[in-house]
């Protein structure tokens, strides 16, 4: 089913219109290892260079964005890598402001890895001067407070 999603979307975006509502319903399959793949493939679709399916999907984006809050430790983790990989690909502040967001919640992820690839991944965009996009998901470093045990910056 990937594959032919891909394949749709590199021919044409309206086609993939009618593949990703069914992707997403996936989204939230409780089996972890049905919803696992979808996540990362769909997340691999947004952050496609150039990719305008942020934009043109925002339902489904919004659906997507949702799985930062999965109970799966390596579902968040692959969301935070995704949502880089879609930070460092897109410049459209709708799409970087709820992305930047997400991140920053990880942040105070409860498990150690998460937090880890967030905090690496933070630190990269703000050296590459990313955050910078909007100023609403920037990192206020003013506003920094502890967060169990781990520094967490807040706005």
């Amino acid at each position: 089913m990937f594959e032919l999603a891909a394949k749709l979307s590199s021919l044409n975006d309206s086609l993939l219109l009618k593949a990703l509502p069914t992707l997403c319903a996936n989204l939230t399959n409780p089996d972890k290892d049905v919803r696992g793949p979808v996540i990362s493939f769909v997340g691999q679709l947004f952050s496609a260079e150039g990719s305008k399916l942020p934009s043109v999907f925002s339902k489904s984006f919004r659906q997507w964005l949702d799985r930062f809050q999965d109970c799966e430790t390596s579902v968040r983790k692959s969301m935070v890598e995704a949502a880089m990989a879609i930070l460092f690909a897109n410049t459209d502040p709708a799409v970087v402001e709820p992305v930047a967001k997400c991140i920053k919640t990880k942040l105070c992820d409860p498990d150690k890895d998460v937090r880890s690839r967030a905090w690496m991944g933070s630190d990269f965009m703000a050296r590459r001067r990313c955050w910078c996009l909007c100023s609403r998901a920037r990192f206020m470093f003013i506003d920094a407070r502890a967060c169990s045990g781990v520094l967490c910056l807040c706005t």
